[in-house]
Parts: C-alpha cells; structure tokens; sequence
C-alpha cells in the first residue's frame, strides 16, 4: 500500500523493486475515490469544478511549493502554508 503522499511519484521504481509478484495499491486514489461517494451520497459534493487551493507543509513550505507541481501535475496556483504537526 503506498501510504504516502509522495510514493505514488515513485510507484514506478517501487514496483520495480518489488516484482510483479506484488500489486501496488495507491491508498491516496482510493481514499479520494471513497470521500468522493460519501460526499456525494451526503448531497455535499460541490458543484462547481473551480474554487482556491491551500496547501501545508510539516516541512520546508517552500520547498514544498518548489515540488507540488510534480505532485500536482500542473503549476502551482494557491499557497503553501506551514503546518506545526506536534501542535496536532
């Protein structure tokens, strides 16, 4: 199970590594997939396909933001935030 944010970047080298003995999961998809069906069965989903994009970072947010774009797959149009995990 790829658990985290930045391992599906590398599920190629992964799988690779593993053999094709071993089937990757991509657990960000499926928990994009599941929030999705809830939201919609709420009648919550958003209608409209625009709206702003925050980001935070328990790193370096600019070097995050410098990243994102490779996660995101297109430019990076919000913020990048810093985010204290220990406060959480």
């Amino acid at each position: 199970i790829l658990g985290c944010t930045h391992y599906p970047l590398l599920a190629e080298v992964i799988a690779g590594v593993m053999g094709s003995g071993v089937t990757l999961i991509d657990s960000g998809a499926s928990a994009a997939r599941a929030l999705r069906q809830t939201l919609s069965d709420k009648g919550l989903l958003a209608q409209r396909a625009s709206g702003t994009l925050t980001l935070y970072a328990s790193d370096q947010p600019q070097d995050f933001g410098a990243l994102a774009p490779q996660f995101l797959r297109r430019p990076l149009e919000g913020a990048v935030l810093p985010v204290d995990i220990e406060r959480y």
